[in-house]
């Protein structure tokens, strides 16, 4: 779970910087799948995963989402244009023990 809000991270700071720029930018992004090799390689294709707490204790929710596309970031902050791409989610419950899927879908 850690890697996946690494992946998040780095893909919010490339939104940033892409932004910081005086013009439109082209921006790529994707849940990636990163080797542990130093220095790490990153590729597309990945899975992310996240689980829910209640009051401080594993509720036994997660999520696994997929998913890759680009868009143009608008220089005058305005809405993004150009958007491609998307990804499918699942949702389980039970979890780690017995893990039973309760939806999935695509976007």
């Amino acid at each position: 779970m850690k890697s996946a809000r690494a992946i998040f991270g780095l893909s919010i700071i490339v939104m940033m910087t892409a932004a910081a720029f005086a013009q439109a930018q082209h921006v790529r992004w994707d849940i990636t799948i990163s080797s542990l090799t130093v220095p790490p390689v990153f590729t597309p294709g990945g899975v992310a995963f996240a689980s829910a707490r209640s009051g401080g204790a594993p509720s036994g929710l997660e999520i696994e989402l997929t998913g890759s596309g680009t868009f143009v970031a608008p220089a005058s902050r305005g809405g993004s244009g150009a958007v491609t791409g998307g990804g499918t989610w699942q949702t389980f419950s039970g979890c780690p023990s017995a893990c039973l899927s309760t939806g999935s879908g695509t976007s």
